[in-house]
């Protein structure tokens, strides 16, 4: 699409409306090649940058032929992905004309806060900051102030309900009945109706919440929070059962990319870190969202051992907000987290020092691509 953009593409295009579409599509491709740096590359930390990345490949394969191209560095497949952040940003609009079209098309807020998340799992710290204040106010009410008007909405039920174009999804993926997915999120995790499923909510349960190691048993995660009530236990198996995605068959349920909860929370963990301390406004942040769903609750400073207490709170908040919708394998990533043992299975923990810890490379990419090389 870029080549052919290039190539005389948008020679009837206005050139502005041009280059929104070359952001999009930038957009994408930086956020796609964020993802794959999660699982087939070292973190970051490790080596700073210097481990093995992903072959950048800039221009499009049109047809059969040379595939070989090596592997970039970690860092460089970073910079990569932030030109192309950095590209968006500039080109996207500020805004559309509808709330469908702010969720379901990426606009300058959806570059700047998937920025955040780069840059956190950069560790680069002081870059989160500068980023996020984009579009978040020092003080509460926290709402982006420039393009769409994002901010956290009261009900977080509602969010991953019809129509799903609150202020808070900063940038989702949409399905309808003309292109339901082949596979779902509230396929994946609603229980069959041998479980407690019904003939309106009714998944294939394939994944549940592990209830010995996971976020479900967590002491912090109470009954009263509203995120819990999104759960359900089985009533043959027990198991505990994701039910924040609830649409029935085709599963036409938008699969969440960034919200703004998550941006607050990336600006509350950068604040702490590069002040080393309870952060007023970091404290204020994490507060937003968890009393979001614990009414009358709040977190204060004195609840907190110390910075890294505090810290790990941070991090407990994002597994339970964001849980079932793919954040925490690249918080385990940029931390250089154990990944948990699941002892039900059988399945014991990876250390970050162990092989184990990225993916293996495909093996249609090691036979396509001669220069490639494996984990």
């Amino acid at each position: 699409f870029l080549d052919n953009m290039d190539n005389g593409g948008d020679a009837v295009l206005d050139a502005a409306v041009a280059n929104n579409y070359r952001a999009e599509a930038r957009l994408i491709r930086g956020m796609t090649y964020y993802y794959l740096l999660q699982f087939y590359a070292r973190p970051y930390w490790d080596g700073n940058g210097s481990k093995p990345g992903l072959p950048l490949r800039l221009t499009g394969n049109t047809g059969p032929g040379n595939y070989d191209l090596a592997r970039s560095s970690v860092a460089d497949t970073y910079k990569q992905v932030l030109a192309d952040l950095d590209f968006a940003e500039q080109n996207l609009p500020s805004n559309y004309s509808s709330a469908f079209l702010n969720t379901t098309r990426a606009h300058k807020n959806s570059a700047i806060a998937l920025k955040t998340r780069v840059y956190l799992s950069m560790r680069d710290y002081a870059k989160v900051v500068t980023e996020a204040n984009k579009l978040v106010p020092v003080t509460a009410p926290f709402v982006a102030s420039s393009g769409v008007g994002n901010k956290l909405e009261a009900n977080f039920a509602d969010l991953f309900k019809s129509p799903y174009s609150s202020s808070e999804s900063i940038f989702s993926m949409p399905f309808t009945n003309n292109d339901a997915p082949g596979s779902a999120l509230s396929r994946y995790y609603l229980p069959g109706t041998g479980d407690g499923g019904t003939a309106t909510s009714n998944g294939a349960g394939e994944y549940s919440l592990n209830k010995v190691e996971g976020i479900y048993s967590s002491p912090l995660w109470v009954d009263s929070d509203a995120r819990k009530s999104l759960t359900k236990i089985g009533t043959k198996t027990g198991k505990a059962w994701l039910t924040k995605f609830n649409q029935a068959s085709p599963y036409i349920d938008y699969a969440p990319v960034i919200r703004y909860s998550e941006v607050l929370l990336n600006l509350s963990e950068a604040l702490a870190r590069t002040t080393n301390t309870v952060d007023a406004r970091s404290l204020a942040l994490l507060n937003a969202v968890y009393g979001r769903s614990n009414q009358g609750s709040s977190l204060s400073a004195s609840s907190f051992a110390n910075v890294n207490d505090y810290l790990n709170r941070i991090i407990e908040e994002r597994r339970i907000e964001f849980v079932g919708e793919g954040i925490r394998n690249g918080d385990i990533m940029r931390l250089g987290l154990t990944i948990p043992a699941k002892s039900q299975h059988a399945i014991a923990a990876v250390p970050n020092d162990d092989p184990a810890y990225i993916l293996p490379i495909p093996s249609n990419e090691l036979i396509l691509n001669n220069l490639m090389e494996n984990n």
